[in-house]
């Protein structure tokens, strides 16, 4: 079977090794838990097996991230030294997947050589610490009101500028594109 089979049927059965129990604990630990970690798993042999509801309402999949369209919106995101091997307009593309499939608030996980500098939705989050992990803080205005603001001759059908405006404004925050 294909590796990526074999790495996502692991994350869904929720199995990991021994060895790693110690990083993740303290990676739980950093992130403010407060119970101990060894109540969200069960040790056996030498391996953990992470409780079921952890991983109930969670998404294994594989995605294209070329072909495929986003198929749910998400919470948290990771992809990790992907990027760096397309060009500037597949980096573009992606990132507009990635924007338009993240909840506000979402999280989203970059490899260390990647970046959302001069991307479209760059203002659309905040860095997280000094890791590659962003939180999209921003909605970025639809096109429509973008037209209006920057004052295009001809307002979206049936809206004024200024009812475009407003639209935007209820949207809530917006990020600057450029």
């Amino acid at each position: 079977p294909d590796s990526n089979d074999v790495v996502l049927q692991r994350a869904k059965q929720g199995s990991c090794t021994l060895e790693r129990m110690q990083e993740y604990t303290d990676n739980y630990i950093k992130a403010g838990g407060t119970r101990s970690f060894s109540e969200h798993y069960t040790a056996k042999y030498d391996g953990a097996l992470f409780s079921p509801s952890l991983t109930r309402n969670v998404v294994f999949s594989q995605h294209n991230l070329v072909t495929d369209r986003s198929f749910s919106e998400f919470h948290v995101i990771f992809c990790r030294n992907v990027l760096i091997y397309f060009d500037k307009n597949l980096q573009t593309k992606v990132h507009e997947l990635f924007y338009g499939s993240l909840g506000m608030f979402g999280i989203l996980g970059l490899g260390s050589r990647e970046s959302l500098r001069f991307m479209r939705y760059e203002q659309c989050y905040e860095q997280m610490g000094p890791e590659k992990i962003f939180r999209q803080v921003r909605l970025a205005p639809p096109e429509s009101a973008l037209s209006a603001l920057r004052g295009a001759a001809s307002p979206p059908p049936g809206q004024s500028p200024p009812t475009a405006r407003r639209t935007l404004a209820r949207r809530g925050p917006s990020c600057s594109i450029g």
